[in-house]
């Protein structure tokens, strides 16, 4: 059975997810917000390339550590009702239908954590949910997330290396699409004989038309600065 591949942050939903959930989940726990602080240095020692977007990831998720397995599920879910499914971006949502009607699989393969995103497993049939997986250490006064899967932060080359790695994935990317916004991507949209790039970064865009792959969604100047500004002020706002 060929399988569509789609990546979730920017291409099935239009923003990032974590980011998404960082605010909503500091609206439940507003006495959390001082974590904030954390995740601001984090971000200033990103911007200086002391740590990378792995390390920064698990510094947004540190308050997870000192919440109730069964809080974080519930509010994970009704993020993911009231939050994500909602706004999943319509154009996209209509190649994961369409894929689904002719019996491919359906795989959402995402470095966004997989404790809200499968939850989006009743979106179609045949819907598999590779996210990147997380566990909260609940002992100790410092307390930081850590990645639980072998190949940790699901981005870039690991997605291919899931894949290869699966006895449920193909072993070539012949009969199979996939889906994604970026650049970070181009070893899944290279593996797979149908590469598409959605509203995709300068980088992707200038790999897409040499290419000649098929583009979904292209963003002007002001769509992307409007794009940007949304990012910074869920970062900063929330």
């Amino acid at each position: 059975m060929s399988t569509a591949y789609f990546d979730f942050d920017d291409t099935l939903f239009p923003g990032d997810s974590i980011l998404n959930w960082k605010r909503y989940y500091f609206q439940q726990r507003p006495t959390r917000r001082w974590f904030q602080l954390f995740s601001l240095f984090g971000i200033s020692l990103y911007l200086l390339r002391i740590i990378d977007s792995n390390f920064l990831k698990r510094i947004f998720l540190m308050p997870l550590c000192y919440e109730q397995e069964t809080f974080i599920s519930s509010t994970a879910k009704q993020f993911v009702e009231k939050e994500l499914k909602p706004r999943l971006n319509e154009t996209v949502l209509s190649e994961v239908i369409h894929h689904s009607s002719r019996k491919k699989r359906i795989v959402i393969i995402s470095a966004s954590p997989d404790f809200y995103l499968q939850y989006l497993s009743d979106i179609c049939p045949n819907l598999t949910i590779v996210g990147t997986k997380i566990s909260f250490p609940k002992s100790g006064f410092f307390r930081m997330p850590q990645f639980s899967s072998s190949l940790g932060n699901m981005k870039g080359e690991n997605k291919v290396a899931y894949i290869l790695k699966s006895n449920d994935e193909p072993k070539t990317g012949k009969g199979c699409y996939a889906y994604s916004d970026s650049h970070w991507d181009l070893p899944l949209l290279k593996f797979c004989e149908f590469p598409i790039a959605v509203c995709p970064n300068m980088k992707l865009l200038k790999e897409a038309e040499k290419y000649k792959w098929r583009i979904i969604g292209l963003q002007n100047f002001t769509e992307k600065i409007t794009h940007l500004f949304k990012k910074l002020a869920l970062i900063v706002l929330h």
